[in-house]
């Protein structure tokens, strides 16, 4: 996967690149990505068809954004939780933006499940990707829930998150095949991940609701979607679920 900013740029932004390329999220739950997975791709494949809103909820350093403002898709709109993110996505992502003619672009400081400051808005397009695996199933609940209402019939969700084949939880995999089992609906919540975590749960702030494709296809269903792609987003992996879906 090639990365859509330069370490020069990604400095010029004020950004901390380590010495492997990955930049840390401002928030301590883990890296932001500098290149788009097949789901974010597929998410501006769609959204430039459209003269729709885009949305991306939990933007990090607004390298999917960067691939929307350059394929010319002319209104989109980008959300996160950690100000400083805001800060330098808008120091990233300015130049390229006013290059464009009449384009629409902003970007909120805002979270799921709520994303109380987006108003009188529809999307075509959402992308939420590695945002929801932070959530109880409560929440997980509710944000899907806030999401299809912000969605235009028809409209489509693309989500990547978390699975319980990450290798470093692998002591939880028994817990949750036993849940699995017992048919709870979200056998993947890990409320305490320093049990599981090796480090004690290295930049997560204490849970974790990990899925496999088959079960988060469920929910979505339940939650009044239609599922048209759910898999694995790695070929080489199943660290990450994957999945479109469609606003009945």
């Amino acid at each position: 996967m090639n990365n859509v900013f330069s370490n020069r740029e990604l400095k010029n932004a004020g950004v901390e690149v380590l010495p492997n390329g990955n930049v840390k999220t401002y928030n301590k739950t883990g890296y932001m990505r500098n290149f788009l997975c097949l789901v974010s791709e597929e998410f501006c494949k769609d959204a430039i068809t459209n003269d729709g809103i885009a949305l991306e909820v939990g933007i990090g350093m607004g390298a999917v954004l960067h691939e929307l403002i350059n394929k010319g898709k002319k209104n989109i709109v980008g959300v996160d939780k950690e100000k400083k993110h805001i800060e330098i996505a808008n120091k990233l992502l300015n130049k390229i933006a006013d290059s464009r003619n009449k384009i629409n672009f902003s970007l909120i400081h805002d979270s799921l499940p709520d994303l109380k400051k987006i108003k009188n808005k529809l999307f075509s397009n959402i992308l939420c990707a590695q945002v929801l695996h932070y959530m109880t199933p409560f929440q997980f609940k509710h944000a899907l829930k806030r999401l299809c209402g912000l969605l235009i019939k028809g409209g489509r969700l693309y989500i990547t998150i978390g699975t319980p084949y990450i290798k470093v939880y692998k002591s939880f995999l028994k817990e949750y095949r036993k849940r699995k089992k017992n048919g709870d609906k979200y056998p993947g919540f890990m409320k305490n991940v320093s049990k599981y975590h090796p480090d004690g749960a290295n930049h997560n702030f204490g849970q974790f609701l990990f899925f496999e494709p088959k079960i988060l296809k469920a929910r979505l269903k339940e939650a009044g979607f239609k599922v048209i792609y759910s898999g694995y987003v790695n070929k080489d992996n199943r660290d990450q679920a994957g999945i479109i879906a469609v606003k009945k």
